[in-house]
């Protein structure tokens, strides 16, 4: 019998082993008796032998092996025990880098060592070369180092053994995706990521058609992609993702057979973009499972890599970029989002409102502006972005303004595109399409109905239209941060201007001074709110800001070297005919599809 020291005051120093069979000669299981008994300095010993108090069977169970959990920032939490195999696709060049605890608490078992490697071939032998570790608990068998690769399958495992030598692993295969040969990739794929069957809005002025809907969006891009002059052998069976159909389950794998890509979304938290591309806040743990740090982290974005290495794209929508941060750390913004910047929150009525991404500090203690690691900083080259009417934009250094009453969207919303003068002159061919371009009368058909008849719209009247739509490297609020355009290592612009916004006030200013009304004065009832208009020049703030860009961030490495595309508009708000035209530009004239006769 083994006796305890009456001394040994601490828990774990109490702590016994116990090795035992599990099975007799005739292959029974053998069961144990463990019994407890005290006894106090004056010599007196307890008495208790009751059941599951001082007295209990037990027998030896080879059966339960350590739980494992394994992280890895992008691919999510994976929990095992035993051996555990799981495959992922994974895009050329992702970042991967793994940490991983275990617990055999729930057999009463230690764990005593971890280790793992990449694309171990004998996963017996401790010196195969795949391992980086061997069996351990310092802080290199905790975590592993970043890696990423280029193409190819290659599996990451990882191991735990408790102190009764029961092991568990868990290996990831994961598989880079293949790029296809030029020749063998197809032309276009669309992605519908606008949440749009239940939609009901933008009626005709019958009632009869809402435009804002999932199929007049659908038959607006099967005119505009597979009608007669279209690209060349578009399927809309074959080259459509359709999100809300396939509820996300798509990805990188999907699209890379193409050449180019039409993205089609709104700012919508139920949209891919929102959902998949967040920036979040990981969280470190210790050997225990204790959270040790909160780390700023950006998603993987794989649509980066696709522009990268793969093809062109048209990122297209009303508030589309806002997508890729449509909040951060539950923290709503105010507008504008300046990436290279680091503000703290801003207090709005008593409420914290986003001013930037803040600090990351990083492991080797360097600090990051984590903002910078954002997708349409990193990837497009955009310095800042911000939507028409939002629900609180920077006024002063102790107001926010708000979209609701400050700017309103009557005024400010966008009522045509005009296309850059210095763009047109650069790349667009005289009668390529209209330099002006304006949301489409069948939409907008109570403007258009004034106008018909001889009248001019007021300010006041209804305009449902553009709230969230947005305009890039620009910002026309009070805010003092310094900010300034991104530039390529050459030297020039990572960003150029295609679309400048028309709002609403402004093409009515117009109407009124195309048709002699030199004596028009804004409304005393400021229709527009206090901080739309600029009273010095009769326009609004946002007249003219940058709507549509051409993005040359990827560029360097891009097949074709081609500009990528980003409209923060929706195309289906506009006239359809010239919208049409528009649209094939960018893609044949532009990024070199063939089209049909």
């Amino acid at each position: 019998m083994e006796r305890l020291d009456p001394l040994r005051a601490e828990p774990l120093d109490r702590r016994q082993t116990f090795e035992g069979s599990k099975r007799d000669a005739n292959n029974n299981i053998i069961y144990y008796i463990f019994a407890l008994q005290a006894k106090d300095i004056a010599g007196a010993v307890s008495l208790d032998r009751g059941y599951f108090t001082s007295v209990a069977n037990f027998r030896v169970d080879d059966s339960q092996t350590p739980l494992l959990i394994l992280r890895e920032r992008y691919l999510g939490t994976e929990i095992g025990t035993g051996i555990a195999r799981l495959e992922k696709y994974i895009a050329q060049d992702q970042p991967l880098q793994f940490e991983w605890f275990g617990s055999a608490s729930d057999y009463g078992g230690e764990i005593v060592a971890y280790r793992y490697g990449w694309d171990v071939q004998d996963l017996g032998d401790d010196n195969d070369p795949g391992w980086e570790v061997q069996f351990g608990l310092s802080e290199a068998n905790l975590s592993s180092e970043v890696r990423s690769f280029a193409q190819g399958l290659h599996v990451f495992t990882v191991e735990v053994i408790d102190n009764s030598g029961l092991l568990t692993r868990i290996q990831y295969f994961l598989s880079v995706v293949p790029v296809p040969e030029e020749k063998e990739r197809l032309a276009l794929v669309l992605i519908d990521d606008v949440p749009d069957v239940n939609s009901n809005g933008w009626n005709n002025s019958s009632g009869s058609i809402a435009y804002d809907n999932d199929i007049q969006r659908d038959a607006f891009w099967d005119d505009v992609l597979a009608s007669s002059g279209g690209v060349s052998r578009f399927s809309t069976d074959r080259d459509v993702i359709d999100n809300e159909r396939l509820i996300g389950n798509w990805g990188y794998r999907d699209i890379v057979r193409y050449k180019s890509l039409i993205w089609s979304a709104r700012r919508h938290s139920l949209s891919y973009l929102a959902s998949t591309f967040q920036p979040s806040i990981y969280i470190t743990v210790d050997a225990n499972g204790n959270e040790v740090r909160r780390i700023p982290t950006e998603a993987y974005v794989w649509l980066e890599a696709y522009q990268r290495n793969v093809g062109n794209v048209l990122l297209a929508g009303s508030g589309i970029v806002q997508n890729f941060h449509f909040v951060f750390n539950n923290t709503p913004w105010l507008y504008p989002v300046i990436y290279n910047n680091d503000d703290e929150d801003f207090q709005c009525a008593g409420e914290g409102r986003g001013m930037s991404f803040g600090i990351r500090e990083e492991d080797d203690g360097t600090r990051t502006i984590f903002g910078t690691l954002q997708y349409p900083y990193r990837a497009l080259g955009i310095a800042a972005s911000s939507m028409f009417t939002p629900g609180n934009f920077y006024y002063s250094p102790t107001l926010c303004g708000s979209g609701t009453t400050h700017r309103k969207q009557n005024c400010v919303g966008t009522k045509a595109i005009i296309l850059d003068p210095e763009f047109k002159s650069e790349y667009v061919q005289t009668g390529s399409f209209a330099d002006t371009i304006f949301v489409w009368d069948q939409i907008a058909w109570s403007d258009a109905a004034t106008v018909a008849g001889g009248g001019i719209p007021a300010p006041s009247s209804p305009y449902s239209f553009s709230q969230n739509d947005e305009y890039y490297d620009y910002n026309e609020t009070a805010r003092r941060a310094v900010w300034s355009p991104q530039t390529l290592p050459d030297g020039r612009p990572a960003v150029e201007t295609m679309w400048r916004a028309m709002p609403r006030y402004d093409w009515i200013l117009d109407l009124h001074l195309a048709n002699a009304d030199d004596d028009f004065t804004y409304p005393v009832t400021n229709p527009c709110g206090l901080y739309a208009r600029d009273a010095a020049t009769g326009r609004t703030t946002l007249n003219g800001v940058p709507i549509g860009l051409f993005s040359y961030q990827t560029v360097s490495t891009k097949p074709g070297g081609r500009a990528d595309v980003v409209w923060g508009f929706d195309p289906h708000l506009y006239d359809h005919t010239q919208m049409k035209r528009v649209i094939r530009w960018v893609l044949g004239d532009h990024f070199g599809l063939a089209m049909t006769p």
